[in-house]
């Protein structure tokens, strides 16, 4: 919806002669005029089109002159209709105040302009906005009634916009162990929830199929110790880079207790096995090329199922660091790298998003993969991580992306509009939006969820640039200054690639979408009016289910291991 004139310029399409180029031909399709009573012996007279929707209205004073007139356009595959609304002087010739306001086909608003004139024809006021929905941006002038022309301003603040983010609050280290310690509690409380039965089989003995994924890093480097899970739920691990999913099918007993993977242990690289249900940990062998991975049912030697993975004669290529270092923006439900210096052993750590559980779903000597859950609070929160006598805080955004309403179904011939909303990022403070590639393969994950993605700046990299991706000497530098370098934060702003993909494009068609998906490439301009909104249609191409799967990529310089404050 447009936002009201008091708080921001609307939409700028063009002047006053543009828009009685619209209204004309509206008058000469015009199938029926309906008049009606309006009081004081005003008059109100409807215009209706050939399919009985009305498309103009105007009032007509107790003299017979135009009060007012107030007319919609409908643009063929448009949701939502164009406006324009006029008043008059008194006399029914002269333009009192004008205002036109556009959509785009999905019912995102584009533009307005709205102006007034006195008795002579004066214009003596008004504003001008152009919004770009897919980014976010605005642009607003004003009208200069001494110069009479529109200046460009700075657009106003939104209703949602708030306050300035301000920037992340460290914390102490008692107040750190105290996240922890409420983090902890919450992940027993939930595990001892998951060993509660069901109840009994319907059937005796019947048995159900259930998908399962092994992950681990997909750097296997011989000799060193890493660390894998084992998960239920397979999409967030799918087509990333850095991580490797191992398919399996587990018969599970149709009574089993609420984790199927109870009674189910792991074996890889000859260790001993160890529960499924738990995070576990191995040393790569010496001397092999490829890795057996294997699940056993516990008391049923013919369960069990095995996979082998190749093992690469690599080192890290990821140097130590005396910093930890994470994406400063974090989707809800994802999984995210943290660079630093750890054990390869999960099992010995645990990992919050503030008073929230993070599931540490692998881990190697340099990189630990985190899974944001779903109960995390959106905007600013610390990443805290313990590992033996390692504890650091990480300050990140927490980024939901939501809709309204949820996508469940759809029916045959149906066009419905979502509303998507991207929060949490309008949180992130200014001095954060420093470009940056962090970890190096987001790239490559860009451009599996978009073919031939390109990152700002990649194109025509600057040696400014190339030293903000990693080179030594100025990544120390930055280190030092806290994380910020301010030079490159003026050269170049860092950016969010957002993708919303159509997961059942035989169920449904997105409008205006490309190859059934919508990607947007924000910055922090797409924040200043708040969170981003984006709205778009669904047309349903058969009754059936319906579904979206959405990535958050973030290419901003990443956010630094915080030291504690006393």
């Amino acid at each position: 919806m447009p936002t009201p004139v008091s708080r921001i310029p609307r939409v700028c399409l063009s002047l006053l002669a543009f828009c009685f180029m619209i209204l004309a031909p509206l008058a000469c399709h015009a199938q029926k005029v309906v008049v009606q009573n309006a009081g004081g012996g005003r008059k109100l007279e409807l215009v209706y089109d050939a399919s009985g929707q009305v498309v103009e209205t105007r009032t007509l004073a107790p003299d017979g002159t135009l009060e007012s007139r107030d007319s919609v356009e409908k643009k063929p595959g448009f949701f939502v209709p164009q406006t324009t609304d006029i008043s008059y002087w008194p006399g029914g010739t002269k333009v009192r105040n004008f205002s036109h306001t556009e959509f785009d086909q999905n019912a995102n608003f584009t533009s307005e302009v709205v102006e007034t004139y006195d008795e002579a024809g004066k214009h003596t006021g008004g504003h001008r906005i152009v919004h770009d929905p897919p980014t976010g941006a605005y642009q607003c002038w004003d009208w200069d009634s001494s110069a009479q022309t529109y200046r460009s301003i700075k657009c106003p603040a939104g209703p949602e916009s708030g306050e300035r983010p301000e920037d992340f609050r460290r914390i102490t280290r008692a107040q750190a162990m105290e996240s922890l310690g409420r983090a902890r509690e919450k992940a027993a409380s939930e595990r001892k929830s998951h060993s509660v039965s069901l109840g009994r089989p319907t059937v005796p003995g019947a048995t159900r199929n259930v998908p399962v994924g092994i992950v681990l890093p997909l750097l296997l480097v011989p000799g060193e110790r890493v660390s894998g899970s084992v998960v239920q739920e397979l999409e967030p691990f799918e087509d990333r880079p850095d991580l490797s999913l191992i398919r399996f099918t587990i018969p599970v007993d149709s009574s089993a207790e609420a984790t199927p993977l109870r009674g189910w242990v792991v074996d890889v690289a000859g260790s001993k096995p160890q529960p499924a249900d738990s995070p576990f940990s191995f040393i790569v062998p010496r001397d092999t090329a490829r890795l057996t991975v294997a699940l056993r049912q516990v008391g049923h030697p013919g369960q069990s199922l095995s996979q082998a993975v190749p093992v690469t004669n690599k080192l890290a290529q990821t140097a130590p660091s005396r910093d930890f270092e994470a994406p400063v923006v974090v989707a809800k439900e994802s999984v995210f790298e943290v660079h630093g210096s750890f054990s390869g052993n999960s099992t010995q750590a645990f990992a919050s998003i503030t008073d929230e559980p993070a599931a540490i779903v692998a881990e190697t000597r340099h990189v630990a993969f985190i899974r944001v859950p779903d109960q995390a609070s959106e905007g600013q929160q610390n990443l805290i991580f313990s590992e033996g006598s390692t504890l650091v805080a990480i300050p990140v955004v927490v980024a939901e992306l939501s809709f309204l309403p949820e996508p469940e179904s759809v029916k045959a011939g149906e066009s419905r509009l979502f509303i998507s909303r991207l929060a949490g990022v309008n949180q992130l403070p200014e001095k954060y939006w420093r470009a940056g590639i962090f970890p190096a393969s987001s790239i490559e994950w860009s451009r599996r969820l978009v073919p031939g993605f390109m990152p700002p700046g990649e194109e025509k990299p600057t040696e400014r640039n190339k030293s903000q991706a990693g080179s030594g000497e100025d990544k120390q530098e930055k280190k030092k200054s806290g994380g910020h370098d301010e030079e490159a934060a003026q050269s170049q702003r860092g950016t969010l690639l957002v993708v919303i993909q159509n997961a059942t494009p035989e169920t449904a068609s997105l409008r205006g979408s490309n190859d059934q998906r919508f990607t947007f490439t924000l910055t922090a301009d797409s924040f200043s009016q708040g969170e981003f909104v984006y709205k778009f249609v669904v047309t349903g191409l058969q009754s059936s289910e319906f579904g979206l799967d959405v990535a958050i990529v973030p290419f901003l310089a990443p956010s630094i291991s915080q030291p504690f404050t006393n």
